[in-house]
């Protein structure tokens, strides 16, 4: 009897330490995750006034001219390596701010990432 009440009460431990850290770490996607288009997403984000880090020039990534580098080699669209065009330096509020303009040779595409110097 005492066998059963313990396989019992370790089963609904293992339960709630499971569903607690379900709630808490989110190992699997929630469904309305899995929902959301990846384009949807950056949308909503948009409309938010949300943005990814360097894509708008107050979320500005701080880089240093090695990291700087490691962010260029980053920069992909369409499974390429985007093609580095010339840099801007552009003054946001108290900061200035260099501008790394991107381009996608296979399909047009344009990007900028926004970086402080570190």
């Amino acid at each position: 009897m005492l066998a059963i009440l313990g396989t019992i009460g370790l089963v609904i431990a293992f339960i709630a330490i499971g569903l607690w850290v379900d709630r808490h770490v989110s190992i699997l996607p929630r469904p309305e995750e899995l929902a959301l288009d990846p384009a949807e997403e950056r949308q909503r984000k948009s409309l938010r006034g949300e943005h990814e880090p360097g894509a708008a020039p107050e979320s500005a990534i701080t880089a240093t001219a090695a990291e700087l580098e490691r962010l260029v080699r980053r920069q992909r669209h369409c499974r390429r390596r985007m093609e580095r065009e010339p840099d801007d330096v552009v003054r946001y509020g108290d900061r200035m701010l260099t501008v790394l303009r991107f381009h996608c040779a296979a399909c047009g595409a344009r990007a900028r990432v926004y970086v402080a110097p570190g």
